[in-house]
């Protein structure tokens, strides 16, 4: 399962990585050419089989996973990229009508939105992003607030997405496509049809607008709102680039946006709650075992809060990670773990094959797997926080290569900000965030404002200091192969052939 999964994986990212889209004609040939292969790949090991035979049939799996991945990016992309705008409606007014499909991000210039076009117009995708800005002051305060869900007639002008090509600069067109949006545009005019929500994802993004605009109301605007609201409901639009600047020299960014840490820990605090009741109810614990009771609580409390975050797509990744750990666990079979984060790696990918081009995505399969190989197959695991320490530690160490590849800069200080941030927001702000939300009043929420602004004075404190970020060029891909492989070594037990030269080879990424 592990080497099919890898397989998949490259396939997936030998289409995401292309120039150009061959089409599903190419793809679907490809696949065709493997499936030959099958009778071989996935036939079961016949009686005194021979080395060679078993090899030969692993990578014919591997050559049909690597194929079904290439395929299966392709013909996703064919079809989104169908989708796109007909380029002789660009910058003409256009009437649409349609919903309010996400929560609404407010600016100084105006408002923008996610808008889903109904019923369909032909040469215009149902998904586009329009932006709602006056010319002047007066003109933005007149501008109606629009909520999620309400039904809109919109006169609009519409472009195919652009974004700048610098490079390793932010890919705002890969973005916007890995969301389904294929245009964007400009309010001209507008008329509010109905103001109900229709389905459940805009009844979930009115809710979320509502519980932010009430903790915007009920938190001073000097303290760390946008922290806590970013927690609450997965909405950043009221973090500052101050801060971002610091949690960027603290390395503490994935602390601020809702990931697998935080819908793993409501996991973990709902999942343990229904096993410890289950247990003391013997009717309940004869008929199922509270491990499987705590795993299915865990689930529902994990998917509810990744629904209140509004399901984007580093939540829907972790939510799904989630959701086969806990298949697995309700399976009644013992499964290894490497075997359960192989194939969240392949559901994953079915699901959003577009992952792969977010960092975010390389950054948490990593962890996990780092996780897994210092915490597994140890005769005597240390625990308490040397434990903690020691995993953190190597997260860090883990994380180098792919940090000084993505964004040329490392945190030098992060693993001790982490130690310190990673306890304080786990378990003290957010679930206090979490217990304020059905009365997001003053008086609940000032306990984790007051804890947030302790963790952002320290955060300050760090950043501040001159040797807390590490810049250096990109590294060329076999320094970066290499210093993986360093990486993959440190990991592995001491007395591990070559381990020594591990060191050299981050060395010479470091001062690269």
């Amino acid at each position: 399962m592990r080497i099919e999964a890898t397989a998949f994986l490259l396939g997936v990212c030998l289409v995401q990585t292309a120039a150009t889209l061959d089409g599903r004609v190419a793809a679907g040939g490809l696949l065709l050419v493997l499936a030959g292969g099958l009778r071989l790949a996935f036939a079961g090991p016949a009686a005194g089989e021979g080395r060679g035979r078993r090899i030969a049939r692993v990578a014919l799996a591997a050559l049909f996973a690597f194929g079904v991945g290439v395929a299966w990016a392709a013909w996703r992309a064919e079809l989104r990229l169908a989708s796109a705008l007909d380029g002789r409606l660009e910058g003409i007014d256009l009437d649409v009508r349609g919903r309010v499909a996400s929560l609404p991000q407010q600016g100084e210039r105006g408002g923008r939105f996610v808008f889903e076009i109904e019923p369909e117009l032909a040469g215009v995708p149902q998904r586009v992003q329009l932006s709602w800005r006056g010319d002047s002051p007066d003109a933005r305060a007149a501008l109606p607030q629009v909520r999620a869900g309400e039904r809109w007639a919109f006169t609009v002008r519409l472009w195919r997405p652009h974004g700048s090509a610098n490079p390793a600069g932010f890919d705002y067109e890969a973005w916007l496509l890995e969301r389904g949006v294929r245009a964007t545009g400009s309010v001209r005019d507008a008329r509010l049809l109905d103001d109900h929500p229709g389905g459940l994802m805009q009844r979930v993004h009115r809710l979320r607008q509502e519980i932010r605009a009430r903790m915007l109301a009920a938190l001073p605007e000097g303290g760390q709102r946008g922290l806590l609201v970013a927690l609450a409901v997965g909405d950043q639009q009221d973090i500052d680039d101050a801060d971002w600047e610091i949690f960027r020299r603290t390395g503490v960014g994935h602390l601020v946006s809702i990931s697998g840490l935080h819908v793993a820990l409501v996991a973990m605090f709902c999942g343990g709650l229904a096993a410890l009741a289950w247990r003391r109810l013997p009717t309940l614990a004869l008929r199922m075992p509270a491990q499987k009771a705590g795993a299915l609580a865990g689930l529902g409390g994990a998917s509810a809060y990744a629904l209140l975050a509004g399901m984007g797509v580093p939540v829907l990744r972790a939510w799904l990670m989630l959701l086969v750990a806990a298949f697995a666990l309700l399976g009644g079979r013992r499964v290894a773990a490497s075997r359960v984060l192989a194939l969240a790696l392949v559901v994953v990918l079915v699901v959003d094959p577009w992952a792969v081009l977010a960092v975010g995505f390389w950054l948490s399969f990593a962890a996990v797997a780092v996780i897994l190989a210092v915490v597994g197959g140890r005769v005597m695991p240390r625990s308490g926080w040397r434990g903690a320490l020691r995993v953190q530690l190597a997260i860090s160490l883990a994380l180098v290569p792919l940090l000084l590849a993505q964004f040329q800069s490392l945190p030098l200080l992060s693993p001790l900000a982490n130690l310190v941030a990673i306890p304080l927001v786990s378990f003290v702000v957010t679930p206090l965030v979490l217990l304020a939300l059905p009365w997001p009043s003053a008086l609940l929420l000032w306990p984790a404002n007051a804890a947030a602004e302790a963790m952002m004075a320290m955060l300050v404190w760090l950043a501040m200091l001159e040797f807390a970020v590490l810049e250096r060029a990109l590294p060329p891909p076999w320094l970066l192969a290499c210093a993986l492989a360093a990486v993959a070594l440190l990991l592995l037990p001491r007395a591990t052939p070559g381990r020594l030269a591990a060191p050299v080879l981050l060395a010479a990424l470091l001062v690269w």
